[in-house]
C-alpha cells in the first residue's frame, strides 16, 4: 500500500513538472495537419478490383503422409538425391571432351590468348538425361560467353544410364589453357 501511494504521488510530482515547464504566455504547437509523404519504396496496395483471387482450400494437393523407407530415414514425396558409379561419370564426360574441346579451339581460332576456370553443374534426371546445366561462377573464369554456352550445350546432350534413387548432382571443374607449341 505504501509503495503503491508513493508511485501516485511521484507520477504527480512528474506531471506537475512537466507542465511548468511552458511559459506562461507561450502556446503549444500545432499538431501538423497533413500526413507527410510516405518516403518507402513500395507501391501502394491495388484496389480490391485489382487483386488476385484468393485460393479457394478445396484446389488444396492433400498432404502426404512420409513413408519409412529405413529406419530414420522418411519418403516424403520430395526430389532424392540418386547415384551413379563414378566410372560411368567418368566415362561419359571422357566421351564428351572431344566435343568440348572443339567449343575452346573454336574460341582459340579469335582469340589466341583465351584461358581459363569452368565450372559445370548439371543435374542427371531419373531418366539419364542431364535435367539442368549451368557455369558456376569462380576464380579466373572462362571470359568468353559463346564459348560456356557451347561447352554447356555439349553436357546437355549427354545420356547416363538411369541413377538409383532419383537425380544426381554433378560438379565438373574444366581448366582451358591454349597448348604449348612443342620445342623442335
Amino acid at each position: 500500500m505504501f509503495i503503491r501511494s508513493a508511485c501516485r504521488s511521484w507520477a504527480f510530482v512528474s506531471l506537475a513538472a512537466l507542465s511548468s515547464c511552458q511559459l506562461p504566455n507561450q502556446t503549444p504547437p500545432e499538431a501538423p495537419t497533413t500526413k507527410p509523404a510516405a518516403t518507402s519504396d513500395e507501391p501502394a496496395p491495388l484496389p480490391p478490383e485489382e487483386q488476385a483471387p484468393a485460393e479457394t482450400p478445396t484446389d488444396a494437393v492433400p498432404a502426404v503422409e512420409p513413408k519409412p523407407i529405413e529406419p530414420g530415414i522418411m519418403q516424403t514425396g520430395a526430389p532424392t538425391r540418386g547415384t551413379l558409379p563414378k566410372a560411368v561419370i567418368d566415362e561419359k564426360l571422357k566421351a564428351a571432351a572431344p566435343a568440348v574441346q572443339a567449343c575452346y579451339e573454336r574460341a582459340l581460332k579469335e582469340k589466341p590468348e583465351l584461358r581459363g576456370n569452368l565450372v559445370v553443374n548439371f543435374v542427371v534426371g531419373p531418366d539419364g538425361k542431364v535435367a539442368h546445366a549451368e557455369a558456376a561462377e569462380g576464380d579466373d573464369a572462362l571470359s568468353d560467353a559463346a564459348t560456356v554456352g557451347c561447352i554447356l550445350a555439349e553436357i546437355r546432350k549427354l545420356v547416363f544410364p538411369e541413377p538409383k534413387g532419383g537425380r544426381v548432382f554433378i560438379n565438373y571443374p574444366l581448366k582451358l589453357e591454349p597448348t604449348k607449341p612443342t620445342a623442335p
